[in-house]
């Protein structure tokens, strides 16, 4: 809240007479308090509630002023719009910092890393089942118990996932 003025200086600051302040507190255009006026709340209620053909029917110094109502709204419109497009840069500006964060402490990747490694593993895999046919079909082919058959298949697959796990995989073996 801004200081508390009065009606006369209210009235200077707006550039019309002080009866014409006095007018519009009597008509309820702009409210005071203890007599006295807030010149931040009675700048919007003055360009809400004066009909501006109505002032400048009564005086040509309204029209004139630089704060005038018209130009009053227009300024407070600009400024709406100004402050509405800083809200929305600093949002963003905001968003943007806390990503940079994220990355830096690991908690947020890349898209394309995750898709590399995934890939890559997927392939560390499929080249680990592909080689367990070949290791375990002169094994097997001896073996005519179906327990033992299924022993071996089972110990030579946790071998492999435990290679996997590890890391190694392909890469020990090449």
């Amino acid at each position: 809240m801004a200081e508390l003025i009065t009606k006369a200086a209210y009235a200077r600051r707006r550039g019309v007479s002080p009866a014409a302040v006095t007018k519009a507190v009597k008509s309820g255009r702009i409210t005071e308090i203890d007599g006295k006026i807030d010149p931040d709340v009675a700048d919007i209620q003055w360009s809400r509630n004066t009909d501006v053909a109505q002032s400048a029917r009564t005086s040509d110094s309204i029209l004139k002023s630089p704060t005038s109502t018209k130009e009053s709204r227009q300024e407070g419109q600009e400024d709406s719009a100004i402050l509405v497009a800083r809200t929305r840069t600093e949002i963003a500006r905001a968003e943007l910092f806390e990503i940079e964060i994220a990355e830096k402490r690991g908690t947020l990747v890349l898209a394309e890393g995750v898709k590399k490694a995934a890939f890559e593993k997927a392939r560390i895999v499929r080249s680990a089942l592909e080689g367990l046919p070949d290791r375990l079909a002169p094994v097997l082919a001896a073996e005519t118990d179906p327990a033992r058959c299924h022993q071996l298949m089972m110990a030579e697959i946790k071998r492999v996932l435990r290679e996997l796990a590890a890391g190694e995989g392909e890469q020990t073996r090449q």
